[in-house]
């Protein structure tokens, strides 16, 4: 996922297709504890949610409360 994300980065893609690959490389990131990742991602995903893109509105207000396990996540391997 990693590098099909780069490759939207490097030839300039943005759609829901990029937001699509961002939000399933979250998840993934999530489940595998992967907390640099998960950051990396929701900072990019907050981008593209403030310029009008997403996948569906159903999973962007997932992706949102996401943050919050990542904070929970954050405090617990501190």
């Amino acid at each position: 996922m990693k590098s099909i994300r780069q490759d939207l980065t490097v030839q300039h893609i943005r759609n829901s297709f990029t937001v699509e690959v961002y939000e399933e490389n979250l998840k993934i990131s999530l489940f595998e504890n992967d907390i640099i990742q998960v950051k990396h991602c929701q900072t990019n995903l907050w981008e593209f949610y403030r310029e009008g893109l997403y996948h569906s509105k159903e999973t962007r207000g997932k992706f949102i409360s996401y943050n919050f396990i990542t904070l929970i996540l954050e405090e617990k391997y501190k």
